[in-house]
């Protein structure tokens, strides 16, 4: 009878708990809403500060001016790191040769590193191109030791870099030459544009690397880079014997272009970089033909945010990373809970409405214009491009160029 008794005791007990949880549910779950309204407007308006801040840097870009007289031109040096390219090295070296720039004053070297096709014999076939190897000791492989090498091994004053898969007009070089000149900044970035067919993969990537393009002349306008291409930029010889060897990223697989930029406006001040926007000075390549290559790539660039110890660069990433994480997380917790469902969406009707402004004027300035037919898919997928591209390198192995690289963007 006793045990009879506590057992009925125990039961009313539990039964009283149940109850008092029951009842205090609403409270919690209505702190819970409150914490993440908080949360979602203090991201919605860092976000909204950061895209207003770089459409206000991209309005004030100036064009640069004319061509400078052929009597002040540089040396210039045309460094190229190949790679089992020969797919593509061809169109390279022809829109390399047909340069509107004095022959006395120009050479174009090509670094192949360590290529297993035809890279080297197309290359070697043009009388112009001064065609190097990755080999000795020490030398090393990829792509920074490969343009070290080549700067090493070059003599001009000014250092143009583009990619073995990349096209540009034959006002390449003088544009970026005279960019570098007029405004006696130190190092250049280009436009680079994706070009392809017609289908919506190709047009959403070609849209997407507009909005990488409006970021980066946004941000160095307002004297705070946040992205360069090693497909198009130009230094001087000058800044590169200066911050080179103390550029951070050393040992990371890619980010020769971001790293170096940093160093450099880090040591000579924050007009040391500008952007070139120049059409003139506009370099093209294709875009990647499954959707393995492409978050390839992206997960690559991601890998190396890690080294990055810029507070803006830090912090423009966590908060454009928030934002889209919150837009898919609301959206996936809003199953169960309609008030996060809403949230969700007025993220991102803010984020589709603040991000078009700058989208437009940089579709326009890139002569994408057409693209922009597309710019509410792109607003839809977007969340979900920025977590797959964060978690892709954890989940899947990163390759380049057939070498295999480890989470955190190096060569393993």
């Amino acid at each position: 009878m006793y045990y009879k008794t506590r057992l009925l005791a125990s039961m009313h007990q539990a039964q009283g708990i149940l109850v008092f949880t029951g009842k205090q549910r609403k409270r919690i779950m209505d702190k819970l809403l409150v914490v993440a309204y908080v949360f979602a407007a203090l991201s919605a308006f860092s976000y909204v500060l950061v895209m207003v801040l770089l459409t206000i840097g991209f309005l004030r870009h100036q064009k640069p001016s004319n061509i400078v007289p052929s009597n002040t031109k540089p040396f210039v040096s045309i460094v190229v790191a190949a790679r089992n390219e020969s797919a593509c090295i061809k169109t390279l070296l022809d829109s390399l040769v047909e340069q509107h720039y004095p022959i006395h004053l120009l050479e174009i070297v090509v670094v192949d590193d360590h290529s297993t096709d035809a890279t080297r014999v197309l290359a070697s076939s043009y009388q112009r191109v001064k065609l190097l190897e990755l080999t000795g000791e020490g030398i090393g492989f990829g792509k920074k030791a490969a343009l070290k090498e080549g700067v090493r091994q070059s003599i001009g004053q000014v250092l143009l870099f583009t990619d073995a898969d990349c096209v540009m007009g034959p006002d390449w070089v003088a544009s970026m030459v005279e960019s570098l000149q007029n405004s006696k900044a130190s190092f250049v970035c280009g436009a680079v544009v994706l070009d392809g067919h017609t289908g919506v993969f190709s047009q959403l990537q070609q849209l997407e690397f507009v909005s990488l393009m409006a970021s980066t002349v946004g941000s160095i306008a307002l004297g705070y880079p946040l992205m360069a291409n090693g497909a198009n930029y130009a230094i001087t010889r000058a800044a590169w014997d200066s911050t080179a060897s103390m550029a951070q990223g050393q040992q990371q697989a890619s980010g020769d272009d971001m790293f170096l930029m940093l160093a450099i406006q880090k040591l000579h001040g924050r007009n040391s970089v500008v952007f070139n926007a120049n059409r003139a000075a506009l370099v093209s390549t294709s875009v990647k033909p499954t959707f393995a290559e492409f978050f390839q790539q992206r997960a690559r660039w991601v890998s190396k945010s890690g080294q990055y110890s810029q507070p803006w660069v830090i912090i423009t990433g966590v908060i454009v990373a928030l934002l889209n994480a919150l837009i898919i997380g609301f959206l996936g917790i809003g199953v169960f809970m309609q008030e996060l469902l809403l949230c969700s969406l007025l993220l991102f009707g803010l984020k589709t409405i603040i991000d078009f402004p700058i989208m437009m004027l940089a579709a326009s300035k890139f002569r994408k214009a057409r693209l922009m037919l597309n710019y509410l898919l792109l607003q839809l997928v977007y969340p979900a491009y920025v977590l797959i591209s964060m978690t892709w390198g954890h989940l899947n192995q990163l390759k380049w160029k057939g070498r295999d690289i480890d989470d955190k963007g190096r060569f393993s």
